[in-house]
Formats: C-alpha cells, sequence, structure tokens
C-alpha cells in the first residue's frame, strides 16, 4: 500500500484492529494460492476418476445390454424367422395342394394324425364316454349323407383310417375321400368349435418325410437280411438254369426223333384207307347210286354182309381190324363191302393217326 494509505490507519484510533504487516498478507495469499492449488488437483483428480467411472459404465452397460439383455430377444427372432420358414414352405408360396398326387400311406397318415388330435381333444372336453358317442353319432350322420364312410370306422379309444388300401387299388378317388374326411372332421368339432384342427399341409410335409425314412430303413433292413442269403440264391439259380438247359436239349433231341419217326410213317392200312375214300368219292361224282351194282363177297350173299358190316359199327367209330375181328370177314370182302356202303352215303370214314375208322351215319339209317 501508499503511505497516504498507511496514515489514514495510524489515526483510525486505538479501537481498530491490528493492521496485518505486508508479509503476513503474502504468506496468507501463498497459503491461499496454495490451498486453491490443492483443491484444483483434487478436483482434477475427482474429475478424471468420474469420467473414467462413466466410461466404465457405459462399457458395462454396452456390454450387457449387447449380450445379456438382447440375446433372448436375438433367440425370439430366430424362432420367429424359422416359424416363419415353415409357414412360407408350408403355404408352398400360394400353390394349391393336389390331394390325386398324395401317396396313399401318406394321406393316410396325415388323416390318422388329425382324428387322433380331434379325439384327444374331444376327451379332454367331454370326457371318455360322451366323447365315445359324440364320435359313434358323427359316424352315423356321415354314413347317412356321404358315400366312403366305410373308410373310417371307430374301435375302442380310436377312429381308424382305412383309405390306403382302396386308393392304391383305384376303388375311391382321392377327392371323395377328401370331402369324407372334411364332412367328418365337420362332425366332430361340433361340440369343440373353438378347437383348431392340426394343419394339413404341415402333416403331409412331415409325414412324407417320416414315410421316406421308414421307407429307407425297412430297405436297409431287407437288404441287410438278404445280403448274406445272395451268394447261395445265386449259386442255386446257375445251377437251375444248367439244370432246365440239359432239359431243354433233351426234350429238343427228343421232338426232332419224334418227327422223323412220324414224318416217314404211314402204313398200309391208312394208305388204303385213303385210296377207297378217293374210289368213292370219285364213283359219287362219275355214276349215280342206282347205277352202281352191289359188290361180290365171297359167300355169295352181299346183303348179309352188308347188314352186318351196318349192324357192327355204334356210336364210336371202328377200325378195319376191329371190324374184322368182329364180323369174321375176310379183309378184301370187308374193304369192299365198307366201299360200297361209303359210296351210298351210309358209312363214312376218316383218317386218325395211323388207322382209317369207320362210322355209321345215324341219320341215313334211322
Amino acid at each position: 500500500m501508499s503511505e497516504k494509505t498507511d496514515g489514514v490507519l495510524d489515526h483510525g484510533g486505538d479501537d481498530a484492529p491490528p493492521i496485518a504487516s505486508r508479509e503476513e498478507l503474502a504468506a496468507q495469499v501463498a497459503e491461499l494460492e496454495e490451498t486453491v492449488q490443492t483443491l484444483n488437483n483434487l478436483l482434477s483428480t475427482f474429475s478424471a476418476r468420474m469420467l473414467r467411472n462413466v466410461d466404465d459404465l457405459k462399457e458395462e452397460m454396452g456390454r450387457r445390454v449387447g449380450y445379456g439383455d438382447l440375446q433372448p430377444i436375438q433367440k425370439d427372432l430366430e424362432k420367429v424367422r424359422a416359424k416363419i420358414d415353415d409357414i412360407v414352405d408350408e403355404v408352398g408360396y400360394g400353390e394349391a395342394l393336389d390331394i390325386a398326387k398324395v401317396p396313399p400311406d401318406i394321406l393316410e397318415a396325415a388323416y390318422q394324425a388329425i382324428l387322433d388330435d380331434l379325439l384327444a381333444e374331444l376327451k379332454k372336453a367331454r370326457g371318455a364316454h360322451d366323447a365315445e358317442q359324440h364320435v359313434i353319432r358323427s359316424l352315423e350322420e356321415l354314413r347317412l349323407k356321404t358315400s366312403g364312410s366305410e373308410l373310417f370306422h371307430y374301435k375302442p379309444h380310436r377312429i381308424h383310417v382305412g383309405v390306403a388300401r382302396p386308393l392304391a387299388k383305384g376303388l375311391v378317388s382321392a377327392r371323395q375321400v377328401q370331402m369324407t374326411f372334411d364332412e367328418l372332421v365337420r362332425h366332430l368339432l361340433e361340440p369343440i368349435h373353438y378347437h383348431t384342427p392340426r394343419n394339413f399341409r404341415a402333416l403331409i410335409k412331415i409325414k412324407s418325410q417320416e414315410f421316406a425314412v421308414d421307407k429307407a430303413l425297412f430297405l436297409a433292413n431287407s437288404w441287410e437280411k438278404a445280403g448274406p442269403q445272395l451268394p447261395a440264391l445265386t449259386e442255386r439259380l446257375s445251377k437251375l438254369e444248367e439244370q432246365v438247359a440239359g432239359a431243354l436239349r433233351d426234350v429238343q433231341d427228343f421232338a426232332a426223333k419224334l418227327q422223323g419217326t412220324l414224318a416217314g410213317l404211314a402204313t398200309r392200312e391208312s394208305v388204303e384207307g385213303l385210296g377207297m375214300r378217293l374210289a368213292a368219292i370219285e364213283q359219287r361224282l362219275t355214276e349215280s347210286p342206282a347205277a352202281i351194282p352191289p359188290p361180290l363177297v365171297a359167300d355169295g350173299s352181299s346183303g348179309a354182309a352188308e347188314e352186318r358190316v351196318l349192324a357192327a359199327p355204334g356210336s364210336d367209330p371202328m377200325s378195319l381190324a376191329a371190324l374184322k375181328r368182329a364180323l369174321g370177314l375176310e379183309e378184301a370182302v370187308l374193304r369192299e363191302v365198307l366201299a360200297g356202303l361209303e359210296s351210298r352215303g351210309l358209312v363214312s370214314s376218316s383218317v386218325r393217326g395211323r388207322y382209317t375208322v369207320y362210322r355209321r351215319e345215324e341219320s341215313n339209317n334211322a
């Protein structure tokens, strides 16, 4: 301070507080500055610590939100995405399901699954007894209204579906079966109208996959059983082929020999019988029956011989040798009598294998 100020302070009186010297004030200012510096350092340290804490909190919050709180949401989104994919697949991008193209076994399995689900819901809502009575009434109403109801019949605790075999045999059409099934489901849903049946298209898809797996397993098991037997069956088949080939060669050789034997076989009797038939036909064409002289026989009685010959052949044809033995005539006489009778149409002859047989004409001898 200035000297004037010091003078004014000196005349202030005895009651005024003592005036601090300049050194004291400087010391106090220095102390205050040190205190302020200490406070600034403390504030800086506290501020830095607070900033670090804030950064740590931000990092912790980001980590917890990203991996903790959002993880269930992410799982839910994945489930929803999977369900949407399944629904899009089931819908088939708007394509209609052609029931006629579904294999009968898969169609029967899908019907059975839906009816089992409906029956379980009926038992839960109405009880076992009332549910059974409702199923029986529904089937009776179905028989009165639609055809094909015999494909669905109720046995204790289950509605049995039997559409696979009739569909495979073509006894019923798939569209008719589907109409009958829809009508049955409508009757069954009357007491439980709030219930939604299982998705038919989804069941067709699931049962198709199950059917493919079951068929693959069945074929694999069948192959495992048949595989060890294949070499033995192949060996037996080879032996059987050899035996059949040998037997076929034997038959062919026998047939060739038999054919040669039959081709060269011609008995005197068959040749003479054909000659007699040709002579009789020639006489019938050239001469009238009245102009033909009666044949001469060795015993001088042509009429008696003809009567004996006509009386001998019955309903069954007889050969020349059989007539000779039965009548006791000579072969030349018998041939002459038979030729005359055949020329007049009283007897007919025919060749059977190696022999010529004669038959009496019943219409002319009545």
